[in-house]
């Protein structure tokens, strides 16, 4: 069909992705037309658009001369449009290739007699009619969408070029090298993804879609060309699903746009289900399929009868919240179920003591209480603050956070009472010798109390590692029996060294267990920048030895020491006659 093209010819003119790619649309049919006039074949070819890929191939006596396909892709070689049309050519049949296609057929028609075939057509087959209205409107939608990218220099082919370029700047390095920079590549596809989520900011869906709409294409046309074995271009679709659906929910789109994108994100589901990440539009398909035929979508989904889908809640609330909607936004959050968001708005409008009486109804967290609190604390409501944190410390959840940023705000208060039950909180949540002091210092003359009832939280706790600030108040408070219980399987030195040091007197025994202990695993090996610590470890031995009463077993494990092959280790040997 075309002289001297072959498949060898058509992979020299292409990359080995592209290729790839190009054979997989050819093996499975996205070929739709071929037909040849003169010297020149064109082709369409099913890919991610609405509409077919227009590829058409000019050759002479010696060969190709020339393609062209109207997709974005302007890198190196051949696209995968032109390659699959490209080796249609090769195995086609010739007949096939010379029958003339539709173009050709309708060019011949004259207005009259081109309007008589479609009405016929129509009117036999009522579905086609309303192809035929589609296509109408997608000419109409693409008219439009081509003289704003005039004016709109981050308009979607834009933004498509420039996501292409983005992935195929890897392509001239090897495989193995191109790995490692597949995570730099995704960096800057989030830069192209944060400019649509500024757009957002500012308030501009419309401006949003365009990017994402740009993004999203050339990634859904060039991405497999990246080597995806940590999964790190897959996790990035997920992150486009939250903006996307905040914008399509915002753009306020005609009954027509609104059908194009819900036949995008089909299109583009489909072709993401063969690489395993078919969900990553989820909450976009559902805001598409929602928006309807007609009216506001902002207005349908946020009736006061009406409980948005879950997953729609938190987009739908973004939107409301950037377009100043207070009371469309309270509303949706409170018969969502959303109630944080719901009070959280509700004080940032200064209705505090509405924030409050709904407040008072609900059994919150303790890391709801603490986000409520820090808001409450930043719009000056000091009373509201003590309120709300009351319920934190009594409710479920991490108490840890609330605690420690409770307990000075209630000092400063001079909220003795609330200061101690944060104090006492944050003791249990991160125990803290400085932390029990001050606990001490606010409790005044309910030490006695509050210190019995502190004391036996923290020997209540049981973890398997070693707490160094409980450990220290246990010695603090001379309860050494209580610290050699809480030090763990595997206390640091520094910890455990606190603790012999104190047992010294009470429990010579472990003590000398332990300091032996220490000190050999440093000496057996030979760590000889370690020596002054395991000497240092020989002093408490030495000292729980004699406590114990037991200095003719000290004297006996020194002469011992002396005597074995650790006597070669001089420098150990010159700090052991120092210790004696």
């Amino acid at each position: 069909m075309i002289p001297g093209l072959s498949e060898a010819v058509v992979r020299s003119q292409t990359t080995k992705q592209s290729f790839a790619r190009g054979r997989e649309y050819f093996e499975h049919g996205a070929v739709l037309s071929l037909t040849r006039r003169g010297r020149a074949i064109k082709g369409e070819v099913e890919g991610n658009e609405y509409t077919p890929y227009q590829v058409r191939i000019e050759f002479d006596a010696g060969g190709v001369t020339g393609v062209t396909c109207t997709c974005a892709y302007a890198w190196r070689g051949w696209c995968k449009h032109v390659v699959a049309v490209a080796l249609a050519c090769v195995f086609a049949e010739p007949e096939l290739a010379a029958t003339a296609g539709p173009e050709e057929l309708l060019a011949e028609l004259d207005r009259r007699q081109l309007q008589a075939v479609l009405r016929n057509m129509a009117g036999r087959n009522p579905r086609l009619g309303r192809q035929i209205q589609r296509e109408i409107e997608r000419l109409h939608w693409d008219l439009r969408r081509d003289e704003a990218s005039d004016d709109d220099a981050a308009g979607a082919k834009q933004v498509e070029q420039r996501v292409g370029a983005i992935i195929h700047a890897l392509d001239y390095l090897p495989s193995a090298e191109a790995y490692w920079y597949v995570g730099g590549v995704v960096d800057q596809l989030r830069k192209v993804l944060g400019e649509a989520q500024q757009a957002l900011a500012h308030g501009d869906s419309r401006e949003a879609l365009n990017i994402l709409a740009g993004l999203i294409a050339a990634m859904i046309e060039e991405w497999t060309v990246l080597d995806d074995s940590d999964g790190i271009v897959s996790e990035f679709w997920y992150e486009i699903d939250e903006p996307l659906t905040q914008a399509l929910l915002g753009a306020q789109l005609s009954a027509f746009e609104r059908r194009y994108w819900a036949d995008s994100l089909y299109s583009w589901i489909n072709e993401l289900g063969y690489y395993g990440v078919d969900d990553a539009f989820d909450r976009s398909l559902m805001a598409a399929e929602l928006l309807g035929e007609d009216g506001d979508a902002l207005d349908r989904l946020s009736a006061h009868d009406l409980v948005p889908p879950p997953p729609l809640v938190d987009p739908l609330l973004s939107v409301l919240n950037r377009r100043g909607e207070h009371e469309r936004y309270l509303g949706v959050a409170k018969r969502a179920g959303h109630r944080l968001a719901y009070a959280l708005k509700l004080i940032e409008l200064e209705r505090v003591t509405e924030a409050i009486e709904f407040g008072q109804g609900q059994a919150w967290t303790a890391e709801e209480a603490l986000t409520i609190v820090q808001a409450l604390a930043a719009a000056d409501r000091p009373e509201a603050v003590l309120a709300f944190a009351r319920q934190g410390l009594y409710g479920l959840g991490d108490k840890a956070a609330l605690a420690l940023w409770l307990q000075e705000f209630a000092a400063s208060l001079d909220q003795r009472e609330l200061a101690l039950e944060a104090y006492m909180e944050a003791l249990q949540a991160a125990p803290s010798l400085e932390a029990y002091l001050r606990l001490e210092e606010l409790a005044g003359a309910a030490w006695p109390q509050v210190r019995s009832q502190t004391l036996n939280a923290l020997r209540a706790r049981t973890y398997g590692w070693t707490e160094a600030g409980l450990v220290d108040i246990l010695l603090h408070e001379d309860l050494v029996e209580d610290a050699i219980a809480k030090i763990g399987d595997r206390p640091d030195a520094e910890t455990l060294a606190r603790v012999v040091e104190k047992a010294i007197s009470v429990r010579p025994g472990w003590a000398i267990r332990q300091s032996l202990s220490q000190a050999m695993r440093i000496i057996e090996p030979g760590q000889s920048r370690s020596y002054p610590q395991a000497v240092e470890w020989l002093r408490r031995a030495r000292d729980a030895h004699r406590a114990a009463g037991r200095e003719a077993d000290w004297q006996k494990f020194v002469s011992e020491l002396k005597t074995s092959p650790h006597s070669r280790k001089h420098k150990l040997m010159g700090l052991l006659e120092q210790l004696d």
